[in-house]
């Protein structure tokens, strides 16, 4: 049982701490997991998940070309355009 002193606040952060998901905001406001499964988009940018190309589609249209980086060079295993 929490003592009833301990503020509604750390509560809060203790439950999202335990859960152990972070979620990130994307620049157009969605939110997404920060589990990697990388995926090409059309813009040749490989996107961490494809929440974050989601997120990227909302606002310039960009579709998935596949799943992985968009780019082979094991030195860049993002490829040169990474969000």
């Amino acid at each position: 049982m929490l003592p009833k002193s301990m503020p509604p606040l750390v509560v809060v952060m203790l439950i999202l701490i335990s859960a152990g998901s972070i979620v990130i905001r994307g620049s157009s406001g969605c939110l997404c997991g920060s589990e990697v499964i990388p995926v090409c988009g059309t813009d040749g940018v490989t996107y961490p998940n494809k929440c974050h190309l989601g997120c990227q589609q909302q606002l310039t249209g960009v579709q998935m070309v596949k799943v992985g980086n968009c780019q082979g060079d094991p030195d860049r295993p993002y490829g040169d355009n990474v969000l």
